[in-house]
């Protein structure tokens, strides 16, 4: 199948932003002449469209690069184990995203407010994010959602008692207060 020049330069684009040259593995493949689809860590379908980034314990550095919301179906960003740092908030920016793991990272910027795409499970425990919990989480179609391990404070919104399909919530090691 014939792959998207565009899809290629917003790849090649994300690979240098995040210090690709120091990548630990399949840093070798990126950027190389076959299919983008073939690059370690590229989940593609049929049509070449990239679906999902999944690159863990890689050295990736830098923020959450802006130009993977340009990649039109990317449902799944699964950057963990990395030492990727700043802000979130690109990632309410996405518009297919289901899946967004950026847990055991060094993020410090706020929570997204809210996500644009449909969102169903998030990890991004394990990093230095600060303030509260979005109440706009709770319109939402989250059914996993883990922050533990971060600086966040305040109380669980009471918007968060519409997640009705909510299987999965892990806010330790924060400084919450109030109940459940």
């Amino acid at each position: 199948n014939q792959t998207d020049p565009k899809q290629r330069e917003y790849l090649v684009q994300f690979y240098e932003e995040t210090g690709g040259n120091s990548w630990t593995i399949a840093s070798n493949s990126w950027n190389s002449s076959e299919s983008y689809c073939l690059w370690g860590g590229i989940d593609c379908d049929k049509n070449c469209s990239v679906l999902g980034l999944v690159i863990h314990q890689n050295n990736l550095i830098g923020t959450l690069p802006k130009v993977l919301t340009k990649l039109p179906s990317l449902n799944t960003v699964e950057l963990p184990f990395n030492h990727m740092k700043g802000d979130l908030d690109i990632a309410s920016e996405f518009e297919s995203l289901n899946y967004l793991f950026l847990d055991n990272n060094k993020f410090e910027g706020s929570l997204p407010e809210y996500f644009k795409g449909p969102v169903v499970s998030i990890n991004l425990g394990y990093n230095k994010l600060p303030g509260t919990l979005p109440y706009r989480y709770g319109e939402s179609p989250l059914f996993c959602i883990v922050l533990k391990s971060n600086n966040l404070e305040g109380t669980i919104p009471v918007e968060w008692n519409n997640l009705g399909g909510l299987v999965i919530l892990d806010l330790s090691r924060n400084n919450l207060t109030g109940t459940i």
